[in-house]
């Protein structure tokens, strides 16, 4: 295969117009990102049970 002068990942990169980043900004990025996933999770998880809790004891259900 003949060398293009870059990796496939430098397309993507200049197609998106992002840059490379560093194991230690990425070591930052990743807990970041999964507070922001398991946040909604974890909040509608401890609203959800009580709110079920609370209809059942109105007659709701």
């Amino acid at each position: 295969m003949p060398e293009t002068g870059y990796r496939s990942a430098d397309g993507f990169r200049r197609l998106l117009g992002t840059t490379e980043i560093d194991a230690r900004q990425f070591g930052r990025a990743v807990p970041a990102a999964l507070v922001l996933v398991l946040l909604p999770v974890l909040l509608l998880l401890l609203l959800w049970e009580p709110g079920k809790l609370l209809a059942r004891r109105s007659g709701g259900i």
